[in-house]
């Protein structure tokens, strides 16, 4: 909305997941969002795109050491920034000291990451005129050909990514690392829930020492199980993101109450979809033939390529910029907006229950 108004909107809450996409053209489109919401309170700047994950698999020292050269070509930066990480760090009865070539290592995944944060913090300072905000870097997603549980975030990459922040003075304020958890499933990592419950616990712990707040993004999909391990192993000292299961909670009273609507909403996701897989989406492509085998025909909310596309068609526009569907999604009645709130008010209190209220 912020980005086709007319008008500077006056106020806002979550500039959500500002992507900084690869390429020369990256930074840029940021900012662009950054100027849509400069009146918001929270920024979440996500990076994950632009990661070297390949750096933390780099077993050649030569290797490294050619690629910091390039990423910090100032021999007494270089040789200040290795001075400054080799420091012993101690939190908790556990003790951390960074070699060489973890060192090198972490600033080949996260230097170059780092320097656009750094440009888009002096970019929001501008934009908003030094009025403050919460501004988050976001780790926690991976692109296609990088596997979740091969980047999850470890105690050790937390803590460099912390001090890193630190040495830099960057006015960070919220850090979401990779927990393991992805969207459309509960925590399904190898290592379990209880190494889940120990890890939500040290980093926590670790990040309350430096100032961050920790997030948990894509909870929406989480058990009540493993809501609850969150909630425990934080002590409701995180912040626990859930935003598509509200859309998928209004398919479903939309379903219920006006299957008029919901129908449409199902046969345009159900076009879209195929358009997707005919380009060659092999994500598309399996979400249709999961719907074949394993779902019946019957229309529904819960269908995997519906709970998947149907944000597109709420979110299509014209060639002016406008939305073509939205209206029709606020055209229900009041017997159909109570159902809806009541819901969701169940569902955000249990969520908070979960997290806040559990006591293991």
């Amino acid at each position: 909305n912020a980005l086709i108004s007319e008008y500077d909107l006056k106020y806002g809450a979550d500039a959500d997941h500002l992507q900084v996409k690869r390429g020369s053209e990256g930074v840029e489109r940021t900012k662009k969002l950054i100027d849509a919401a400069k009146y918001y309170s929270f920024y979440t700047l996500d990076v994950s795109d632009i990661l070297n994950y390949a750096a933390l698999w780099i077993t050649d020292s030569a290797t490294c050491e050619k690629i910091i050269q390039e990423l910090i070509p100032s021999p007494s930066l270089r040789k200040d920034i290795f001075f400054y990480h080799r420091q012993k760090k101690t939190i908790g009865k556990q003790v951390y000291e960074f070699d060489d070539m973890q060192i090198c290592r972490l600033l080949a995944k996260y230097w170059e990451a780092l320097n656009y944060i750094e440009e888009l913090i002096t970019y929001i300072k501008q934009v908003r005129k030094g009025s403050p905000a919460d501004i988050e870097i976001s780790i926690d997603e991976n692109p296609p050909e990088v596997g979740t549980f091969d980047t999850i975030t470890s105690n050790a990459e937390l803590l460099f990514l912390m001090e890193e922040i630190k040495r830099r003075k960057l006015a960070i304020t919220h850090l979401a690392p990779n927990f393991g958890v992805e969207k459309c499933t509960d925590y399904r990592c190898p290592d379990g829930l209880e190494m889940l419950e120990r890890r939500v616990a040290t980093q926590v712990n670790m990040a309350g020492k430096y100032g961050f707040m920790l997030d948990c993004h894509s909870g929406d999909d989480l058990s009540k199980t493993t809501r609850r391990i969150f909630g425990s192993a934080s002590r409701g000292m995180i912040n626990f993101k859930v935003s598509p299961s509200l859309q998928q909670l209004y398919g479903k009273v939309l379903a219920d109450i006006h299957p008029e609507i919901f129908s449409d909403w199902y046969k345009q996701t159900y076009e879209y979809t195929k358009k997707c897989a005919e380009t060659g989406s092999s994500f598309a492509i399996n979400a249709l033939k999961y719907n074949q085998i394993y779902e019946s025909k019957t229309p529904s909310p819960d269908h995997f390529f519906f709970l998947e596309y149907s944000f597109a068609i709420v979110g299509m526009r014209d060639e002016k910029g406008q939305f073509i569907n939205r209206a029709k999604f606020y055209d229900v009645s009041d017997f159909f907006q109570n159902e809806l709130n009541s819901r969701i008010d169940s569902f955000i209190y249990e969520i908070a229950d979960d997290i806040f209220s559990y006591k293991k």
